[in-house]
């Protein structure tokens, strides 16, 4: 998914993310109860701007991973696929298997936030799309356009964004492998749809703080993991500060997720910052 994306209705969530922000981290001692709602808690917004705002998040995260991990790191001889937690296995996890343990972590954490890898042409059964679902991927799949619905079975709202192919490893894992059900994939391709639910239809800044926090946390411990094992490999990388573009190196969890975050939100909240031009707008940037 490419992570230049960014839907002009996300504004309007991380505007409510960062006053969100601005009254946990900054806000003065409460005033003695009168009946008037408060603002952090209870302001709330669309499910639908919580979920493409994670999907930002998320083309951040992949894009980051396949472009500037595992492209490089396969030219320098380390290898991923979807066998990585093997025992004696040395080897990475591919981007979707990655994405895989995002969402285990994500079912773990206290954030309601759902997260599922489906495809039309999927490897493993379990992530084909079927029913309504793959009538809507394959809308999507024409017009490259999410497509927010309201799962009435599972009683979720429901968001799908188009999952392109933004890189060589991409394409040639899912064309050649022994179980894929298509074999002509090409870059820019829409191989499935990254799938997002939430069991509420409105969330307040309060939610939404949350589930950014967990999600990050969520990139931070998948990535993490990774480095786990790699540093046990024969062809071991050095583990800290600089990029496999760069030799024999892979960024620890802190400068990837420092990456990762750049990517994602600093571009949206300083026009944020900017728009609101306010000194408290000032002293939210220098939290976040």
């Amino acid at each position: 998914m490419s992570a230049s994306w960014t839907p002009p209705r996300v504004l309007a969530a991380l505007a409510l993310v960062v006053a969100g922000i601005y009254l946990f981290v900054s806000a003065p001692p409460p005033l003695p109860e009168t009946g008037e709602e408060d603002l952090g808690g209870d302001r709330r917004v669309d499910a639908d701007l919580l979920l493409e705002l994670v999907a930002m998040e998320n083309a951040a995260f992949r894009t980051l991973y396949t472009k500037e991990v595992v492209g490089p790191g396969i030219k320098l001889g380390l290898v991923y696929d979807e066998h990585w937690l093997r025992k004696g296995s040395q080897t990475g996890p591919l981007p979707a298997v990655a994405l895989r343990g995002v969402a285990v972590r994500l079912d773990r954490s206290p954030a309601d936030l759902g997260l599922f890898l489906g495809a039309e042409f999927a490897i493993n059964r379990g992530n084909k799309f079927t029913g309504r679902s793959l009538d809507l991927f394959r809308e999507l799949a024409q017009d490259k356009q999410p497509r927010f619905f309201y799962d009435t079975e599972q009683g979720l709202h429901t968001a799908m964004f188009p999952d392109f192919a933004v890189a060589t490893p991409c394409v040639t894992c899912h064309s050649d492998h022994e179980k894929t059900p298509k074999t002509d994939w090409a870059m820019g391709d829409v191989m499935g749809a990254t799938t997002w639910t939430y069991p509420r239809g409105q969330v307040s800044t309060e939610e939404l703080v949350l589930v950014l926090t967990e999600l990050r946390r969520a990139f931070k411990e998948t990535y993490q993991s990774y480095l786990d094992r790699v540093v046990k490999f024969d062809l071991a990388p050095e583990v800290g500060e600089r990029w496999p573009s760069e030799g024999l190196f892979l960024p620890d969890a802190d400068t990837f997720m420092a990456e990762q975050e750049l990517r994602a939100s600093r571009r949206t909240v300083a026009l944020l910052i900017q728009a609101v031009g306010t000194d408290e707008a000032a002293e939210v940037d220098a939290a976040y």
